[in-house]
């Protein structure tokens, strides 16, 4: 009986020892899954001081590992014209000030390259990182050259004084964000033959000619760039623009602020700001065919009839036209805009452009009184960002509206007399569009309820608005205000999350609920339209600061975001429950 005892305690353990087993694995292989998302390729680390040459490093970049990281130390470097040839990071966490060499270096000749550079980035570097560098290369055709090299990401650099600062071509999925391309002796930024770019949150500014000029693009994403006094256009487009998206972009005191003059099929140019762009006599293509927001050349065709689509842009005192047709062009149909009037006589549109007029309101808020941007008496979400002139009971305001909302910060618990001007510089006509807005709490003579009823409800508890509809939007806090259209002066808010717009009859009434975005989440907007672009392109990376002795990447989040589950607990659950039964099983055995 001991020795039968013995052994059945021996089962026991043995069973139970092979569950740890199992248990153990699946807890080694948990790990070993989830430690190989911390690995990166590439385990060397170089720190460039500028006691080095520019061959001493060139030579170092030949002969590193694909993935390694140059840190450059020092703060200023001088004669630098480098090609790099794989996949690598170039960083410099000093800002590092980079003067470029005028003539080309041995390996720019053995690789016949023509053009004098900072740096030039080849077919072999795809997936390499430029960051955080001062180029000046005034002395240079290029400060920076990506030349059909995939996933480059060029990231926070100033890049200065080239003939043109930055040239990428026959490339994909090449990210520039947040660099200063400026001073150019012509352009800021040259894009050609690319395609899934994104371009996002860059300054290109008094540039000999245009800020951005591109020559065939497509699935791109151009958003959220200050593109602005620059000799010729902000944007130019030639060649070939198919399923691009050029939003939110500041295009200001330039010659022109887009030029469209391509084939477009598919484009969209959504909520860019296009303000005080000049006229200028000798301008490249004529003096009447300067000083618009936006123009369109004689080379410009739609794909079959689906070309570039023009919306919730913001124009305002362009010394032209706020968008023009090229003579030679049959009519062109736009989408709804903001022309800085509401008079469809001095919106001063080109006759060849069909334009819808975008209008504003004045509305009551819990903290003031907010201007809102409407189409027919819809509130607009996503638009150009631009400054009015509000008075406020005789005391005058600037309102910024950003996606076609602002916030002046009085007292909301008084009635306001609101007159917004539109209008006004180059010919254009002073209008001030009168509104009464009563208190935030009052309830008017429509029979709007207070801020004690329910959300959805009217002040006789039933859906408010003829449709039944409850889209609302919360206003941000942001300061300054807008806008006005002359139409239904009175509005009542009903709480902090909904407004209610007199429109006349009482069962008209209507609830608009939206999110308030501030600048930076304007700006942002960009970012997640990257993901369309906006997010075709993809999105930029983190800041990719280095950490201290680890070589990294700067890379783009993937597109679609792939969630690992981790599913060892139900294997454990499902090996401890077999113990289970086995054991049960053999208890049961040897009672039998």
């Amino acid at each position: 009986m001991v020795e039968k005892k013995y052994k059945k305690l021996l089962n026991l353990f043995i069973i139970c020892l092979l569950g740890l087993i199992l248990i153990s694995s699946v807890y080694g292989a948990d790990e070993l899954q989830y430690s190989n998302d911390d690995i990166v390729m590439g385990t060397t680390i170089y720190d460039v001081s500028s006691d080095l040459s520019n061959d001493d490093i060139q030579s170092m970049l030949d002969n590193a590992g694909q993935g390694d990281t140059f840190n450059f130390v020092s703060k200023e470097y001088n004669g630098i014209s480098l090609v790099v040839d794989k996949k690598v990071n170039i960083i410099s966490n000093v800002n590092s000030t980079v003067y470029t060499s005028g003539e080309l270096s041995n390996k720019a000749q053995e690789l016949n390259i023509d053009k004098t550079f900072g740096f030039y980035f080849t077919k072999n570097s795809a997936g390499s990182v430029l960051s955080g560098f001062n180029i000046v290369a005034a002395s240079s055709d290029y400060g920076v050259i990506v030349d059909n090299s995939d996933n480059t990401i060029i990231r926070e650099n100033s890049i200065v004084d080239a003939g043109n600062n930055v040239l990428v071509k026959n490339s994909k999925n090449v990210t520039l964000f947040g660099n200063v391309l400026n001073n150019a002796k012509e352009n800021g930024l040259q894009l050609k033959n690319v395609s899934s770019c994104y371009v996002a949150n860059n300054t290109m500014m008094f540039n000999g000619r245009s800020g951005i000029e591109i020559y065939d693009i497509d699935n791109s994403n151009i958003t959220s760039n200050y593109c602005c006094n620059n000799s010729f256009n902000g944007i130019s487009l030639y060649g070939k623009s198919f399923n691009n998206s050029y939003t939110h972009n500041f295009l200001n005191y330039n010659t022109n602020g887009i030029y469209i003059n391509c084939q477009s099929w598919g484009d969209e140019i959504k909520a860019n700001t296009m303000i005080h762009n000049i006229q200028n006599p000798d301008c490249e293509l004529g003096g009447f065919e300067s000083g618009n927001g936006l123009l369109f050349g004689d080379a410009y065709s739609a794909v079959a009839n689906n070309g570039v689509y023009v919306s919730y842009n913001s124009f305002a005192h362009n010394e032209n036209f706020q968008a023009k047709n090229n003579p030679l062009q049959n009519m062109i149909t736009v989408g709804p805009n903001f022309f800085n009037s509401d008079d469809p006589e001095n919106t001063f549109v080109c006759p060849l452009l069909l334009a819808k007029i975008l209008r504003l309101n004045a509305i009551s808020l819990p903290n003031g009184i907010g201007i809102q941007m409407v189409e027919d008496d819809t509130p607009v979400k996503e638009a150009g960002t631009i400054a009015v002139q509000v008075e406020v009971d005789g005391n005058m305001y600037t309102a910024t509206l950003e996606n076609g909302k602002a916030v002046i910060k009085v007292d909301p618990n008084v009635d306001h007399q609101v007159e917004i001007q539109v209008g006004g510089e180059h010919n254009q006509e002073i209008k001030k569009i009168k509104q009464n807005v009563i208190s935030y709490n009052k309830k008017d003579d429509s029979g709007n309820g207070d801020s004690g009823k329910d959300d959805n409800m009217g002040s006789d508890g039933k859906p408010s608005g003829s449709d039944g509809d409850n889209s609302g939007n919360k206003t941000g806090d942001s300061s300054g205000s807008g806008d006005a259209s002359g139409e239904s002066g009175i509005a009542n808010i009903k709480n902090s999350d909904e407004f209610s717009q007199n429109l006349g009859t009482n069962s008209s009434d209507y609830y608009q609920k939206y999110e308030s975005l501030s600048g930076k989440d304007a700006m942002a907007k960009g970012d997640q339209s990257a993901a369309k672009s906006s997010d075709s392109s993809g999105s930029p990376s983190d800041d990719g600061s280095s950490k201290e002795g680890k070589s990294y990447e700067l890379v783009s989040p993937n597109k679609i975001s792939k969630v690992i589950q981790n599913t060892s607990g139900v294997i454990i659950l499902a090996i401890i429950a077999l113990l289970v039964l086995l054991i049960i099983g053999y208890k049961h055995k040897n009672k039998m």
